[in-house]
């Protein structure tokens, strides 16, 4: 599989990644991703984009929801996630449109996706990094979509240590979305909690003028 440049960090470990995830039930409606896919309002026949999907846990868990009118896409800059993510869908006998490219330069047209959603992900990335993907986010959005982002939220001193030790990054990734969010003219801007250490931050892109 090719490989994409891209100035954030990427996960490599995809088949215990997967497993993990599998243990923790991410997928079921009461499970965590079923959590985020309630934050994105998501609704049948929408398009749906996850950025940083991973082995592809939530455009398929979004598939319940879109149903066959709908579209689920999943871009990841790990060749290993996206291989997964594409294995998991076939034995499904799904269809996803999984990708590999950055966050920072995405691959799809100008207002392509209903919502755009990217969880866990950001603290991954430099402050540069973070700024070019929330632009790309917002510009892939349709007119009245929304954009979701779910990261680590309590900065406690030892999420702090870990983020630094195991990322070399801070945990304020969170909050400098919602700033870009501000920055980028989205409205109904909320944040909120998904669990202890982990928040949301979503807003919507303004609609066309009737």
């Amino acid at each position: 599989m090719d490989v994409v440049e891209t100035r954030g960090r990427t996960l490599r470990w995809a088949r215990l990644y997967d497993l993990g995830s599998g243990l923790l039930h991410v997928e079921r409606p009461s499970g965590f991703f079923g959590k985020v896919l309630d934050l994105a309002d998501l609704l049948p026949g929408e398009s749906l984009l996850d950025c940083g999907c991973g082995p592809g846990h939530l455009p398929l868990a979004a598939l319940e929801r879109i149903g066959s009118e709908g579209k689920a896409s999943g871009i990841d800059a790990s060749p290993k996630m996206i291989e997964r993510a594409k294995q998991n869908a076939s034995r499904r006998g799904v269809e996803v449109d999984f990708r590999l490219a950055a966050m920072e330069d995405l691959p799809f047209e100008d207002e392509t996706f209903d919502v755009v959603t990217t969880t866990l992900v950001l603290h991954h990335l430099p402050p540069d990094v973070l700024e070019d993907t929330m632009a790309e986010m917002v510009r892939v959005l349709t007119p009245g979509g929304r954009l979701l982002a779910v990261d680590f939220a309590l900065a406690t001193q030892r999420l702090r240590l870990m983020l630094h030790f195991s990322h070399h990054l801070s945990s304020g990734a969170l909050d400098q979305a919602l700033r870009l969010m501000e920055d980028a003219g989205l409205e109904e801007i909320e944040t909120g909690p998904v669990s202890r250490l982990i928040g949301y931050a979503r807003g919507m892109k303004p609609p066309l003028a009737a």
